[in-house]
């Protein structure tokens, strides 16, 4: 459901030209969620006020939630930084970026920024082929992208940064997800075509 509204509205706006007065609204509450969600969630995963073991969601349900959030707005906060030519906008939506990436690490689900970053990794290589004018800008997201993942994942002296995920996280989550993939696949084997419905 989520992924097929964003593929109408993607549509939608597409047609649109930029000066349009709805992507002037788009952006303003896209500024103003973006930022709150991200400082609230960093401020959640720094403090560990949160109902996950330290794992920040902001004001959503669960820290998988709140990433899928964010996986469905970087791309979107990635684009305009691209896409605009005032130093200001352009400025404003890199910072935003990098807040709700650093947000993304935050969350501690794991596979979800891996195929975030496979997936800009790859959009970065084909901009920067077949849009030369916006290689300094390239460049410079690829640099932040890279300096927000060092902050979380290299040691600051003490052994571990601040910001590197809780041992419990990775553990638990990965636990977990492996469960889920073992009881699936058991369901796949003997129903493989009707499955067996819901739960």
């Amino acid at each position: 459901f989520a992924m097929t509204s964003v593929i109408i509205n993607g549509t939608f706006l597409s047609f649109l030209p930029l000066k349009h007065r709805i992507w002037k609204g788009l952006c303003i509450i896209l500024i103003i969620t973006i930022t709150f969600l991200s400082i609230f969630a960093i401020y959640q995963y720094i403090t560990g006020y949160s109902s996950f073991s330290g794992r920040p969601h902001a004001t959503f349900v669960n820290p998988n939630s709140f990433s899928g959030h964010l996986l469905l707005t970087i791309p979107l906060l990635i684009g305009l930084y691209l896409l605009f030519e005032k130093i200001e906008y352009i400025a404003l939506f890199f910072v935003l970026t990098m807040l709700s990436f650093a947000a993304l690490l935050a969350t501690g689900t794991g596979g979800r920024w891996v195929f975030l970053i496979a997936a800009i990794a790859a959009s970065l290589i084909i901009f920067w082929i077949f849009i030369p004018m916006r290689k300094t800008r390239l460049n410079l997201l690829t640099i932040g992208l890279l300096a927000v993942l060092l902050l979380f994942f290299i040691p600051l002296g003490t052994g571990s940064s601040i910001f590197s995920p809780k041992q419990e996280e990775i553990t638990g989550s990965a636990i977990d997800r492996l469960n889920i993939w073992k009881s699936t696949w058991e369901i796949i084997k003997e129903h493989p075509i009707r499955g067996v419905g819901f739960w």
